[in-house]
């Protein structure tokens, strides 16, 4: 054989299997001729004899990992007479198992425990196969066992019905029931709750936290006087401050697009009264990309103009504002030095500073 002196820790190799099958079809053959078939073979020919050699692979490691114990058993100098008589029955000789070839013994074995013995490497198969400790899930609730009752009632009677609306169903008849009626739930929780004493805990219920005393803590107030009123007038209902607009500021210079769409716009909803504004708007993007620079050259005028009066604006104010900031400094000066006044408290209305002078 061409693997007479094998190890018995290693499975044979794919082609030790090849050459063994053709020595036994053939009889005498060559191992050069063996070689040059096995050079010639498709990977598909070879898959079935690198299957065998995994497969006995797999049985050498399995009963490496589990040996078999054996009684030592040691003869005695000593010897003891026994009058007790010798059972007529002798034990049945255990029956007879032919020597298999190593090859075919240990593929043989392999196969029928290929399935059973895969290396299990993941959480869940460790668990399943006692390699890790099971771990019991929490027992469900009151509600989970009606709802379990339920949704088989209603998945049955209703096949219509998607599994929101038998939900949105189940929660209605939960609400509905009578206290004496949701008392058989309620026992059966209770009952699982002693039967799974190490189940995981997951979360408690706000009903649970009540009962046994858990009072949320509050966050301290950092500035409780500057916290604003609920009740204003006007407020954001997402929190947010809002800015008042100040009509007082010019307006903001449009660019030359904005213009031009601005202008063009309500020419095309009289063109296209059905349309719709997302549609309106991306054919009025579609000419404004499609102008020449001499179509658009009138429309930048209008926005450079624009501009220029938008700064202009800016100008006149900031020099009103600075001349309004004058004028009421020259107030207050001129009335700290006036003695001549027969009012005895003057008042100023200026802007939020109110400020009363006593005359000496």
């Amino acid at each position: 054989m061409y693997f007479d002196h094998y190890d018995a820790t290693k499975a044979p190799d794919s082609f030790s299997l090849y050459v063994t099958k053709r020595r036994h079809e053939v009889g005498e053959i060559s191992l050069e001729t063996l070689t040059r078939e096995w050079q010639v073979m498709s990977k598909e020919q070879k898959a079935e004899f690198q299957n065998q050699s995994q497969c006995i692979q797999f049985t050498l490691d399995i009963d490496q990992r589990t040996p078999t114990v054996k009684p030592s058993m040691e003869v005695s100098s000593m010897v003891i007479p026994s009058h007790s008589p010798e059972p007529s029955n002798p034990p049945a000789p255990s029956p007879f198992q032919p020597e298999l070839p190593y090859s075919a013994a240990a593929e043989a074995a392999a196969l029928t425990s290929l399935s059973f013995h895969i290396p299990k490497t993941s959480p869940l198969t460790k668990r399943r196969y006692g390699i890790l400790p099971q771990k019991v899930k929490r027992p469900p609730n009151a509600y989970l066992l009606f709802n379990r009752d339920m949704r088989r009632q209603l998945h049955d009677d209703n096949q219509g019905l998607s599994s929101g609306e038998i939900s949105k169903t189940i929660s209605l008849r939960w609400k509905q029931l009578s206290p004496a009626e949701k008392e058989y739930y309620l026992n059966e929780e209770s009952k699982l709750k002693q039967q799974h004493t190490n189940s995981i805990y997951s979360r408690r219920s706000k009903a649970e936290l009540k009962e046994a005393g858990v009072v949320e803590r509050k966050k301290p107030d950092i500035h409780p006087a500057k916290k604003p009123s609920l009740v204003i007038a006007g407020r954001d209902p997402r929190g947010r401050k809002k800015k008042k607009a100040d009509d007082s500021l010019p307006k903001h210079p449009m660019s030359a697009y904005l213009h031009f769409a601005k202008e063009i716009r309500p020419i095309m909803k009289r063109r296209y009264p059905e349309a719709r504004l997302v549609d309106i708007s991306r054919e009025i993007g579609y000419q404004w990309r499609s102008m020449s620079p001499l179509e658009l050259q009138p429309w930048v005028e209008i926005a450079n103009r624009d501009k220029e009066r938008y700064a202009n604006e800016m100008k006149e104010r900031i020099l009103q504002q600075e001349h309004q900031q004058t004028m009421i400094e020259d107030t207050c000066s001129s009335s700290g030095s006036s003695t001549s006044s027969p009012i005895s408290i003057q008042h100023f209305p200026l802007d939020h500073h109110y400020r009363a002078h006593p005359i000496v």
